[in-house]
């Protein structure tokens, strides 16, 4: 499959790779790592929820696992005990 009209592949490359990718990379250097790691472990949940939602796709067990999997690492984030600070 060959497309006729390659500019709406050209913008998916630069908006989401470029502009997307590029940003969380700066991001990196400005917020917490967490915060980043966080919006990293997302991504898949959400585009699942958009097709599931937006697109009528069915999602199987190994989705779902794969969902839960990412709600326990987010728990578990963030339920880590704060470290103390040497004094």
């Amino acid at each position: 499959m060959v497309p006729h009209d390659w500019r709406p592949i050209i913008a998916l490359a630069i908006g989401s790779q470029l502009i997307g990718q590029g940003l969380l990379v700066y991001a990196i250097g400005k917020v917490p790592p967490l915060v980043v790691g966080l919006a990293l472990l997302t991504q898949p949940a959400i585009s699942a929820a958009i097709g599931w939602i937006g697109y009528g796709e069915r999602l199987g067990l190994r989705d779902w696992l794969g969902a839960t999997a990412i709600a326990a690492a987010l728990l578990l984030v963030r339920l880590r005990p704060a470290t103390a600070t040497p004094t």
